[in-house]
């Protein structure tokens, strides 16, 4: 009967050991590049998040600014102030929707806009019916102030 040698039976063992040390190699080359992506995709989630939360109080701030000059104009330009304070409110709840969409929640309440909304249709209508809207443009005020309390404590 024929016996190998020492020298077969360490190369044999040595072919296991050669592929567990690649395997190790690879899994911990792999480790790294997750650990890389996932810091990458952090810091984009964070930048997202930032740049969306200035566009919003952007949004607000525009909103508020066109509600307080409804209390102070005249009727002719009323309709036109109305409808930009509009678009700002919508502009938000885009944002608000991206946010969502995106992040996982909301840079404010839905209920906030949806008041802020009906204070518009409620403005309109009374404009189209020649209403006094002094209490409608209160009201529309109050709730983009509470936008903009929502938004205080939110952070980048």
């Amino acid at each position: 009967m024929y016996r190998y040698g020492a020298s077969t039976r360490s190369s044999n063992s040595r072919l296991p050991q050669t592929f567990l040390l690649l395997l190790v190699l690879a899994l911990i080359i792999v480790s790294v590049g997750l650990g890389i992506a996932y810091t990458r995709a952090t810091k984009s989630g964070g930048n997202t998040r930032a740049t969306l939360l200035n566009r919003i109080q952007s949004e607000v701030h525009a909103a508020q600014s066109g509600a307080y000059a409804l209390t102070q104009t005249s009727g002719s330009r009323a309709p036109a102030q109305l409808a930009a304070v509009r678009q700002h409110i919508y502009a938000i709840r885009t944002v608000n929707d991206l946010c969502n969409a995106l992040l996982g929640s909301p840079m404010v309440n839905e209920a906030t806009i949806s008041a802020c909304i009906a204070y518009l249709d409620e403005g309109n209508t009374r404009m189209e019916k020649g209403q006094v809207l002094a209490s409608t443009y209160q009201d529309l005020r109050n709730a983009i102030e509470l936008l903009q309390t929502e938004l205080a404590p939110v952070q980048p």
